[in-house]
């Protein structure tokens, strides 16, 4: 018999993204309860309280007399579920809503500190609220052709609406290649076939940035 991954394991293996709701939270319990193993604990308030219960809940009296949860249980249900509220807030989110690219260089402006070349997918919802971000490349960019699968497969694994493509210049110059503009055009065209509009592929460097799409290049 195939023994199961444990979530923690899951976790360092393939990432945080393929953990179901329930493994994120037995890995925050730690350890389940008398008779009750962490998943299984985990799996039954995940299941009776549902999701969009739990984003409700903001006072441990809730956590404790619904689910006759230990005090300590629950003082770790509500803390997480707050701090992922506070995190999460409507303020935050209006952050990470990309309708400009100034909004775009200024969430991304600090991937100059690592100086090496890379190529970042931000991958967004109808209303284009960011969804998931990847690295989907690291090196010289110039010199590799960038793989229309490596872009477009997290957009469909999330059901992305749009993808923005940032790439950074760690010498300071903010001119495109040619290789940068063959790349764009090349993606577009992949991108009408698919169905999932690439909005722009921003070049950014320390204190400035440009946008593929809206500069003409004679």
């Amino acid at each position: 018999m195939k023994k199961e991954i444990l979530p923690r394991e899951k976790l360092i293996k393939f990432g945080i993204q393929k953990l179901k709701n329930y493994e994120l939270l037995s890995i925050i319990f730690n350890t389940g309860v008398k008779n009750k193993s962490v998943l299984d604990l985990s799996k039954e308030i995940v299941s009776e309280y549902g999701e969009n219960n739990l984003r409700k809940i903001r006072k441990i009296e809730d956590v404790f007399n619904l689910y006759d949860l230990p005090v300590y249980k629950s003082s770790q249900l509500i803390s997480v579920i707050e701090f992922g509220r506070r995190l999460f807030s409507e303020e935050f989110d209006d952050k990470k809503i990309f309708n400009n690219p100034k909004k775009v260089f200024m969430y991304l402006k600090d991937l100059n500190k690592i100086k090496k070349e890379k190529l970042i997918g931000l991958y967004l919802n109808s209303r284009n609220k960011l969804i998931y971000e990847e690295i989907i490349s690291i090196g010289s960019i110039n010199q590799n052709i960038i793989h229309a699968r490596e872009v477009f497969k997290p957009a469909i694994e999330y059901s992305a609406s749009f993808i923005i493509l940032v790439q950074n210049y760690p010498s300071g110059e903010c001119i495109p290649s040619k290789n940068d503009l063959v790349n764009y055009q090349k993606l577009q065209e992949v991108s009408k076939i698919i169905g999932i509009d690439i909005l722009d592929h921003l070049i950014i460097s320390d204190n400035d940035f440009i946008s593929l799409k809206n500069k003409i290049y004679v």
